[in-house]
């Protein structure tokens, strides 16, 4: 349920009816489906599947505090999302099986514009900066799916490590650290992750897209012989 003051006008709300239209026929077992739209007096709302588990930040939060990493948990998490820009905080984990689903696709392009979405904006691409591959924080720079498979390393690590792959005092600091590239492997955190899981790690967070996987098909090549050798079921 949404703030009364969303939408703010009627091109709002077509934009927020358009997007919600367009994705809502989309099924996927690691995307949270979308089951309803609408307004009711001065509300819009949005009915989504009811997803019983954590978020992945949830995790990640465990693990910085002293708990149990898991290699074989963001492997798993490679292997479902290989396939867009991810975030702890967009990420939730399905108790029962251990399915990892994205949260918004195509909400964000419900908002995007309205007064609402401007109000978080800036609360947003905090959470998502260390997280965002280098060329991301290019004003103008073209999106790519090097850039979002980026993401997808980035989270794999923080399973990993309990942190992002670059972290800072400040929004500033967090950038400069991830212009940089100067990355701590995980393995210094996690003795315990083999050496071909980090080698993928490193790879989605090279500095320069060139040196990244290309494609989503290009990474599950080499993450489900991973996954089937450790025995990790995805």
């Amino acid at each position: 349920m949404f703030p009364p003051e969303f939408p703010a006008s009627s091109k709002e709300l077509e934009r927020f009816a358009a997007a919600t239209k367009a994705v809502s026929p989309v099924h996927h077992a690691n995307l949270v489906t979308i089951v309803g739209a609408g307004r009711t007096g001065t509300h819009c709302w949005l009915a989504r599947e009811l997803v019983e588990g954590e978020t992945a930040a949830a995790v990640v939060a465990r693990v910085a505090g002293g708990g149990k990493s898991s290699w074989k948990q963001g492997l798993r998490m490679g292997v479902h999302l290989a396939h867009a820009h991810i975030t702890p905080y967009n990420v939730l984990i399905r108790t029962a099986d251990q399915v990892y689903k994205l949260t918004d696709l195509g909400v964000v392009k419900a908002f995007q514009g309205s007064q609402i979405y401007k109000s978080v904006r800036e609360k947003k691409r905090l959470a998502d900066l260390p997280y965002l591959a280098p060329e991301q924080n290019v004003i103008g720079a073209a999106q790519d799916e090097p850039e979002d498979l980026y993401s997808v390393g980035g989270v794999i690590y923080a399973f990993i490590t309990g942190q992002p792959p670059f972290n800072g005092d400040s929004p500033q600091e967090i950038l400069d650290n991830v212009q940089q590239g100067q990355l701590v492997n995980p393995s210094v955190y996690n003795k315990k992750i083999p050496a071909d899981v980090e080698e993928v790690v490193l790879k989605l967070l090279a500095l320069s897209p060139k040196d990244r996987y290309r494609t989503p098909a290009a990474l599950l090549e080499d993450l489900k012989p991973l996954a089937a050798s450790y025995n990790v079921e995805v």
